[in-house]
């Protein structure tokens, strides 16, 4: 599995334009309108259970997209993979979905933005992104709402062991199932980021 890591300062991202109107915090009731949208009802129902927030995008009465984001105290994790949020700073884009017929909108940046927005009024300053390395629509997104790239992860798994590479830079091998943690670099000037063994 490769996943890339982006960083971007909620700042930046308020400064943009405003998001769409029909943008709004989802709400539990939202359950429903999200899973007849096409979202996995797995990740709607731990985003509503853990605390996470979940924004949606609404066009009429009818939900067309969801982003849901996490902060240190419930941020997820891949099997093999933790990202270690500074708590009360850090807020962390950890899925969302767009219906088929919505995408190419840019509706992920409205509500992107929405959230920034959000997080900055209850003292947030950066938003964190971990895309798969194949969701080219999500990765889209964040390169054009001005997100700085701060990793490649790469995990392999050989026979009992786990490999982990960084960019081009083998990090660790060990043959423990714990996650692995990754600390995003505190500044952009500093873009690789360290990956630790728990």
């Amino acid at each position: 599995m490769r996943v890339i890591v982006f960083a971007t300062d909620l700042r930046k991202v308020i400064a943009g334009p405003s998001p769409r109107p029909g943008v709004r915090c989802g709400r539990s009731g939202d359950r429903e309108q999200l899973i007849a949208a096409g979202a996995d009802a797995r990740w709607v129902d731990s985003g509503v259970s853990d605390g996470s927030t979940f924004i949606v995008a609404e066009e009429g009465e009818r939900i067309v997209g969801y982003s849901c984001y996490a902060t240190h105290e419930n941020v997820p994790h891949f099997s093999w993979l933790v990202i270690r949020l500074r708590p009360g700073l850090d807020v962390c884009s950890v899925g969302g979905f767009v219906t088929p017929e919505s995408r190419g909108q840019r509706i992920r940046g409205d509500m992107r933005r929405f959230a920034a927005h959000y997080f900055v009024e209850r003292g947030y300053q950066r938003m964190i992104g971990v895309v798969d390395a194949t969701n080219t629509a999500s990765l889209r997104s964040n390169a054009s709402s001005g997100t700085a790239q701060v990793a490649t992860l790469t995990r392999v798994r050989m026979g009992k062991l786990i490999v982990v590479w960084q960019g081009a830079a083998l990090r660790h091998v060990r043959g423990e199932s714990r996650p692995f943690v990754f600390v995003v670099p505190e500044t952009a000037e500093r873009p690789s980021g360290t990956i630790i063994a728990q």
